[in-house]
C-alpha cells in the first residue's frame, strides 16, 4: 500500500512540475503607469494621458494608452523606451501617429528625436484609435526592440510623450524624461 501512494505521490509531482514547466505565457509581466487628469501642458486636455500600460512578453510589446474623457490624444505618442540599467536615457522610440499611420520604431541617443535611426515600422493602420473609449492600443514584435543579430531585452521601462508635430510634449507619462517601473518578459 506504502508502495502505491508513493507512486501515486510521485506520478502526481511529475504531472504538476511538467504543467508549471509549460506555463511560459504566465512569465509575461505588465506594468501599468498612471497620470493625473488634467496635468497637460494646455490645461484643455490636448494630449492628457490617464494611463499607460505596458505588457511584454517573448514575442511582442503590448501598448495601452487610455486618455480621459475630457481630453483628446493628441498628434503624435512617443513612447521613450530603455533596455539598459546602466543608463538613464532611452535606447529607442516607438512613435505612433493619430492620422492611422501607425507606428514605427527607432534607435536614439538620448531624448533628442534628431539623431532617429529607423529600425521597422507598423504600416498604415497598425495602430488601433478607439476615440469611442478614448483608447489606443498598438503590439510591436520582440525583433523591432533589439539592434540587428542582438538578443531580446529581457526588460525595459518607458516614457510616453503626447505631442503634435511641430510642438513640444504636452503631457508626459510618468513625468518629463522619468521612466516608469521595469517590466520584465520572463
Amino acid at each position: 500500500m506504502k508502495r502505491i501512494s508513493a507512486a501515486i505521490s510521485m506520478a502526481a509531482c511529475a504531472a504538476l512540475a511538467a504543467t508549471l514547466g509549460l506555463a511560459g505565457p504566465a512569465n509575461a509581466q505588465t506594468v501599468r503607469m498612471h497620470d493625473p487628469v488634467g496635468d497637460d501642458k494646455t490645461g484643455n486636455g490636448n494630449g492628457d494621458v490617464s494611463l499607460v500600460a505596458l505588457h511584454y512578453n517573448a514575442h511582442r510589446l503590448k501598448v495601452t494608452i487610455r486618455w480621459p474623457k475630457s481630453g483628446d490624444p493628441e498628434h503624435i505618442q512617443d513612447l521613450y523606451v530603455d533596455t539598459r540599467r546602466v543608463e538613464r536615457t532611452p535606447d529607442l522610440i516607438i512613435s505612433t501617429n493619430g492620422d492611422g499611420e501607425g507606428w514605427d520604431v527607432g534607435f536614439v541617443t538620448g531624448w533628442n528625436l534628431k539623431h532617429f535611426q529607423a529600425r521597422c515600422s507598423g504600416g498604415n493602420g497598425s495602430t488601433d484609435y478607439d476615440y469611442a473609449h478614448h483608447v489606443l492600443h498598438f503590439s510591436v514584435p520582440r525583433t523591432c526592440l533589439m539592434h540587428r543579430g542582438a538578443e531580446q531585452p529581457q526588460r525595459l521601462r518607458a516614457s510616453l510623450a503626447t505631442r503634435t508635430e511641430w510642438e513640444a510634449a504636452y503631457d508626459w507619462v510618468p513625468g518629463k524624461r522619468t521612466f516608469g517601473r521595469w517590466v520584465h518578459w520572463n
